[in-house]
């Protein structure tokens, strides 16, 4: 009997996981984007005081991307999804979780253009209104938030010197140019580690942390866990310690979004990279700095060829191309495919940003480093 009993809990318990990896995550994209009030002729009344500025300083006008998804369209959808993520507005469309059913009657619906899968399996917030336990999440499983997760800054000798004198940062100084009125959002895995850094102190001293945002898990409001490379990433762009490490805008203001999800790789992350920009863009800001780029991905249908990465197709550089058109300057890393032909991951592909390689101290590229042309 008590097998027997162990037998059933362990079979609900599986079919319990199993029915939440049976749902996965979609792009919902609509042919239409109806309005209630809303008009192009007062862009104030769905733009921020900032996002008005930057668009004015860079000779940008509003136009019907800046425009909400329709709400009738979002409660339609919902009612036949199990969880919606997040809207975009730039490509008019809902990210939900649901089952095939529910796609199948999402789909119908007159208003809907097409319905496009873009990450297997998704373990829901606690609180939703799946009503299912929440289990872990994916990327804590693989990158645990805990002391020796926390990457300290480890002392060398100017280890920032080389960079700046690269890039003249150290010149710049000289001239009082450190960030200051600039604000730059770095996206990335996670930020652990960057709360507590001694170098990077300043930051919350001084109030220059102006929002953070996990557009993997919307519900998470603590970006200071998960991968420690988001950490890495803005250490080289913030610090300011002496000698342990002096990076170029300690003075700017800073926007961390956590867009990667570590322990898969899926088209998903291209729209979580993408509502990120979105939130960006509404607080205002000058500069996105993504360390990400994506290519190959756990199901191969996803995978881009060559042709691909024409600067127009792919998810991400689409959403690189329209941040740009808005007066964004969007510097990204170009990959870590190596030495092969056209190595470069998307958004890298992208005409409108900065695709940034790697290069060793005698100035030649370095091995990891992709390399063009698209």
């Amino acid at each position: 009997m008590r097998a027997s009993k162990l037998l059933v809990l362990t079979f609900i318990y599986f079919s319990a996981v199993g029915s939440i990896w049976a749902q996965d995550r979609y792009a919902v994209f609509y042919k239409y984007k109806p309005q209630n009030g809303l008009s192009l002729d007062k862009p104030q009344d769905f733009l921020t005081s900032k996002a008005l500025q930057r668009r004015a300083r860079e000779g940008v006008q509003a136009d019907s991307t800046d425009l909400p998804v329709a709400q009738k369209y979002v409660d339609a959808v919902f009612e036949k999804s199990n969880y919606i993520l997040y809207q975009s507005k730039w490509l008019n469309a809902s990210i939900i979780v649901a089952d095939e059913a529910g796609v199948a009657e999402i789909a119908s619906f007159p208003f809907v253009d097409k319905v496009t899968l873009i990450g297997r399996g998704f373990l829901p917030n606690p609180n939703a209104r799946v009503g299912r336990r929440l289990f872990a999440s994916s990327t804590a499983k693989a990158c645990k938030s805990d002391s020796k997760s926390e990457r300290v800054l480890e002392s060398m000798e100017s280890p920032s010197d080389f960079q700046n004198k690269l890039l003249g940062i150290d010149e710049m100084h000289k001239l009082g140019f450190k960030g200051a009125g600039i604000t730059i959002a770095v996206f990335d895995a996670g930020f652990p580690g960057a709360n507590t850094a001694s170098s990077l102190s300043h930051l919350f001293q001084k109030n220059q942390i102006v929002a953070t945002r996990d557009f993997v898990r919307p519900w998470n409001n603590n970006v200071y866990g998960d991968n420690q490379h988001g950490t890495n990433v803005l250490s080289l762009i913030a610090s300011n310690e002496d000698g342990k490490i002096i990076a170029g805008a300690p003075d700017a203001s800073y926007i961390l979004a956590m867009t990667e999800e570590v322990a898969t790789e899926y088209w998903v992350e291209e729209y979580n990279w993408l509502r990120a920009a979105e939130f960006a863009d509404s607080l205002g800001v000058d500069i996105i700095n993504s360390s990400v780029g994506y290519w190959d991905f756990d199901d191969t249908s996803m995978n881009y060829t060559i042709n691909d990465l024409d600067g127009n197709t792919t998810t991400i550089t689409k959403a690189a191309n329209i941040a740009a058109s808005k007066g964004i300057l969007v510097v990204n890393s170009v990959g870590n495919y190596g030495s092969r032909v056209s190595s470069l991951v998307a958004p890298a592909d992208s005409p409108n940003i900065l695709a940034i390689g790697s290069v060793n101290q005698d100035l030649s590229v370095s091995g990891f480093s992709s390399r063009g042309p698209t």
